[in-house]
């Protein structure tokens, strides 16, 4: 009787084995996977995603109802043509144009917005044409891509060109020799020094909020370059005391 119930006992084992064999996985796939054990299907889950969809989650901002989401527009953070001395650019390198134009064409209301300052001929400027200036500048028009708004930030400025017609020329004037000396025909008084200074006006432009939508912005536009003077403190200090006109004229009487 002892023969007879190893031998069960043996056969018991064998079919366990062969059970625990047929329940591991055969490949190394992720996903789901189904396994049968003692003749009852199960489900296995398995929660971890293929490393392929991990490296393939794009992470960057795609504007809202762009027809074909294949070109997504990145945040400005790119100004490898811009300068930061300088509030306007040109030539801005990560700029929404297609979205834009789709946005545009929808929204034909936007038109009216749009054109370009003129800068007026020489013999229409008022003066005469041998009239010097103390701050010589440079007058042309523009038509920005990129700006620094009212609070420093950097916007979008809308500007597709000429054929899309969606333009914004901006007309600017900016100083040929900035914080130089003041061309003055003659000497300045004792304790006084000059400088060409740049400023400023603050303009509404058509911009880009951050969902990718027409919205007006205020921007530094650059208007006018003029002579300033102060009393040059080095000088002073060598002296000792302060130099006025007023002061002048009177030591003179």
């Amino acid at each position: 009787m002892v023969a007879p119930l190893c031998t069960i006992q043996l056969w018991i084992i064998l079919v366990v084995l062969q059970n625990e064999s047929s329940a591991r996985p055969q490949d190394g796939n992720t996903g789901s996977k189904t396994i049968e054990f003692l003749n009852e299907t199960r489900l296995r889950i398995l929660t971890n995603p293929p490393k392929k969809d991990l490296l393939d989650n794009d992470q960057e901002i795609i504007f809202p109802d762009d027809p074909e989401l294949v070109n997504p527009v990145s945040r400005i953070d790119v100004f490898s043509k811009c300068s930061e001395d300088f509030p306007l650019c040109e030539n801005a390198e990560a700029y929404p144009y297609n979205h834009l134009k789709t946005v545009l064409q929808q929204n034909l209301v936007y038109k009216d917005l749009f054109g370009a300052d003129e800068v007026p001929e020489v013999a229409n400027r008022i003066g005469e044409e041998d009239d010097v200036f103390v701050c010589r500048s440079i007058t042309r028009t523009i038509f920005p891509k990129m700006g620094q708004n009212k609070n420093n930030k950097w916007k979008f400025i809308i500007n597709q060109g000429d054929e899309d017609g969606f333009v914004q020329g901006v007309r600017i004037e900016i100083c040929r020799n900035l914080d130089g000396e003041c061309d003055f025909p003659g000497y300045l008084p004792e304790g006084y020094k000059t400088s060409c200074r740049q400023k400023y006006v603050y303009r509404r432009l058509l911009s880009v909020n951050n969902d990718g939508n027409p919205i007006p912005d205020t921007f530094k536009i650059p208007s006018a370059c003029c002579c300033a003077y102060k009393q040059n403190l080095d000088f002073l200090s060598r002296f000792g005391k302060q130099f006025t006109p007023a002061t002048k004229r009177k030591n003179k009487k």
